[in-house]
This record gives C-alpha cells, sequence and structure tokens, in this order.
C-alpha cells in the first residue's frame, strides 16, 4: 500500500517498528518467515506493528489483505540489489529515512531484518536515541561479509550493540556464539509452516491437466533462480535418471536471473519434453505445487559471494506435504532434513550423487512414502508458526521493558500474556 504522507500514522505509538528492505509479497523464505511471525504478534498477542519496507510487485492486494488495526505496511524506495560501494548514496538515503520515521513512529523497540542498511541503522537509533533493538541473522549475511575487509568489523560491532538477537537457524546460532563469545542474548526462532496451505492431498486434477502430467512421476522445485539454489545440479543429473525413468517430468517453481542459463542448459541437453519452467506464482497455488509432485528436489550449495541456504524452508513445506526431499549438504539444510529419515542429502554439485538419490527414491515407493510420512511428523511437532510468535513476544517483552523502566512515556508494550 502506497501511503501518502497525510496518511501516514503518526501519532500512534507502535510497539514494534520492523525494518526490512523485502517483505511479502516479495518471494523468499525470509519474506513468509517475517509475514508469519509478525502478522501473529499483531493478531494474537496485540503488539502494534509497523513494517518499514520496500516497494514491488503485488503490493497493493497484498497490503490491503494483511492489513490490520495492529499492522500497517508502509513501503518507500526500490530494494537494494547489492551491498557495493556503489550503493552508498542509496544506503545512506535508506538509513535517514529509518531514523525520520522511527522518530514519528516512536516504537517500544526497532527489529531490524536486514545487515545493511537496515541493522547499521537500528544500531545507530540504539546509540543515539535508546530504542532497544532486536537484530534477525539468518546466516548468509555472515558468509557473505566475511570475506571482505570491512564489513565484518562493522557487521559484529553492530550485533555487539543489540539488546537481543534472533538467528534463525543452527548455523546462525553457532556463528553469533563465535562472533559473540556468549549466547545470552541470542535465541533461534527457526521458520515454521502454514499446515492450512501445506498439507497432504492427492495430485490436484487443474496442475494434471495444465502439464499433462498423466501418471508420470513428477520432481519439483521450489526456489528463485539463482546459484544458491543448485538447479543446475539437478538438471545436469536428469539425462542419468531418464535412462530409467524416461516419463519423468520436472517442475521448477520460481524465477531470477539465472534463468536464461538454466534454460539454455535444458535445451542443450535435450530435456525440453522433461523440464517446465512455471515462473512465479500466487502464493495460494503453492500447496497444490507440492501436493503434485513425487519427490522435491534442490541440491543448494554456497555460491561465489558466499551466499548460502541458510535455513531451507521449502524443504520442510514439502515434507508438510508428506513428500520426501533431496537437498545439498551445505549451509543450514542439516537442520532442515533428517537424512536418511525425512530426505536426503547429497553434495552441493555431485551430479552422480545426486542421481543417485533420485533413483533410489523413484524406485522404491515405500522408501518415498516412508519418509513424506516421518517428515510430516515432524513438521506438525516442531515446525508450527505460534509457538515462534510467543518466543518473539517474549523477547519484545523483555527489551521493552528495559525502554519502559527509562520513560514514563507510553502505554504498555503489547498485550500482557496470562
Amino acid at each position: 500500500m502506497r501511503m501518502h504522507r497525510s496518511e501516514e500514522p503518526t501519532r500512534t505509538r507502535w510497539d514494534v517498528l520492523l525494518e526490512v528492505d523485502a517483505y511479502l509479497p516479495w518471494s523468499g523464505g525470509s519474506r513468509t518467515y517475517y509475514h508469519n511471525l509478525y502478522s501473529r504478534l499483531a493478531e494474537d498477542f496485540g503488539c502494534r506493528v509497523m513494517v518499514n519496507t520496500s516497494h514491488c510487485a503485488g503490493e497493493q492486494s497484498f497490503d490491503r489483505e494483511a492489513s490490520h488495526p495492529n499492522l500497517c505496511i508502509r513501503r518507500r524506495d526500490e530494494r537494494l540489489p547489492d551491498w557495493k560501494m556503489k550503493r552508498a548514496p542509496a544506503l545512506v538515503r535508506k538509513l535517514v529515512h529509518t531514523g525520520i520515521v522511527a522518530a514519528r513512529s516512536s516504537p517500544l523497540a526497532v527489529h531490524c531484518g536486514d545487515l545493511f542498511p537496515q541493522d547499521a541503522a537500528g544500531a545507530i537509533l540504539r546509540r543515539i536515541a535508546r530504542f532497544p533493538l532486536l537484530v534477525f541473522v539468518h546466516g548468509d549475511e555472515i558468509s557473505q561479509t566475511d570475506g571482505r575487509r570491512l564489513q565484518p568489523k562493522l557487521r559484529d560491532a553492530i550485533y555487539r550493540t543489540a539488546d537481543a538477537l534472533v538467528a534463525a537457524n543452527s548455523f546462525a546460532h553457532d556463528r553469533l556464539a563465535s562472533i559473540l563469545g556468549s549466547t545470552s542474548r541470542v535465541t533461534m526462532i527457526t521458520p515454521g509452516v502454514d499446515f492450512k496451505t501445506f498439507s497432504p492431498g492427492p495430485r490436484p486434477e487443474w496442475i494434471e491437466s495444465k502439464f499433462s502430467l498423466r501418471a508420470d512421476p513428477v520432481l519439483l522445485t521450489v526456489g528463485r533462480l539463482v546459484k544458491k539454489k543448485g538447479h543446475e545440479t539437478v538438471l545436469c543429473s536428469l539425462p542419468l535418471v531418464l535412462k530409467k525413468f524416461p516419463n519423468l517430468r520436472y517442475l521448477i517453481v520460481g524465477d531470477g536471473p539465472e534463468r536464461i542459463h538454466l534454460e539454455e542448459t535444458v535445451r542443450q541437453s535435450g530435456l525440453a519434453k522433461t523440464v517446465t519452467f512455471v515462473g512465479n506464482i500466487p502464493h495460494a497455488e503453492l500447496g497444490d505445487y507440492y501436493r503434485s509432485a513425487d519427490i522435491f528436489c534442490m541440491v543448494n550449495q554456497s555460491d561465489k559471494s558466499g551466499d548460502i541456504e541458510s535455513f531451507g524452508m521449502v524443504f520442510i513445506e514439502a515434507n508438510a506435504a508428506g513428500k520426501p526431499v533431496v537437498g545439498g549438504r551445505s549451509g543450514g539444510t542439516a537442520q532442515s532434513i533428517v537424512d536418511g529419515e525425512t530426505g536426503l542429502l547429497c553434495e552441493p554439485g555431485d551430479v552422480a550423487q545426486t542421481a543417485s538419490c533420485l533413483l533410489l527414491l523413484l524406485r522404491n515407493a515405500d522408501l518415498r512414502a516412508r519418509m513424506g510420512k516421518a517428515g510430516l511428523a515432524r513438521a506438525r511437532a516442531e515446525f508450527d508458526w505460534q509457538s515462534r510468535a510467543v518466543q518473539l513476544f517474549e523477547i519484545q517483552q523483555r527489551i521493552a521493558r528495559r525502554e519502559q523502566m527509562r520513560s514514563t512515556v507510553g502505554g504498555p508494550s503489547c498485550i500482557p500474556m496470562h
């Protein structure tokens, strides 16, 4: 929702100012992560949340549906494609803008979801205006900055400034422990699953019809078309798999900068009848795509910049639909996939091993069913969003209470939980 200045909420004191570079309907696991946490924080716990983020396609309809008396989504400027030095003027503008929004909304705490510029702006606000600061860490921002000259020092200074840090996975948690020398301010809140969207069921007829699937075995990947997702490894494994399962179909859901290269790989490998690039789809359809698959596969890897798959929520979503998964042994996937139980892990970039894992599952329907059942049970037992919202609420209560002890202005932070 593109808000005019006259519509901006300037008088209400907000409990939380959430600063993120991208928010739904931007695609990606972290965007889903934030919305599921903060929509529950607003609706279930009465916290007044302002989300300050960037513009994206489809924002007006999404913001209209997601709006709540306690949840305001405010968008300005475009998302930064990277953190290179040439982005410095845009970074400075975003830093200044964050300060202005904080001054107007007067939150009880500032929560930040991206290292630059959001975390940096939050650290400055913490130092100057004493706003309590919560910082999210997914892990890839650490691996991506490790090889830089100055960024690791700034990154570590930000983490030391924060009142609380939320690690989205064990990889991030372990790296924070190494940087800080302690986990006293660190809480691990892994992503959850929307079980209304992701649930078992038969292959939807509309997908069978749309892609002429019939009884063909179906392989599925969901994710942005970027290097770290490892689409090319799966594509290169297909000639080996097709020797035994010539009718296999591979649906690739998502879009991104690697699409042209991947389409050329498909053309050169003679896979045009096997592979379909579905592109981006409405979130409401995603569950049907998982239900249409026999195997979910994403052999993730680290790219040249150090970017990694820090958790891999898509593996849990596929498990929640009762599907076995195949992933890369990289980043945080050892936490999202229980190797040999809910799916299989293989070495990133290893075409032969990927083909071997896929053939093992394709040949053994009982193994697929057993892994899908184990994944479903684990998803339901360990990955509900409500428990994660409770964790975030408790952190907010703790750090906001410190601010209230220093100030007599404003009401209580959120609604007390009994």
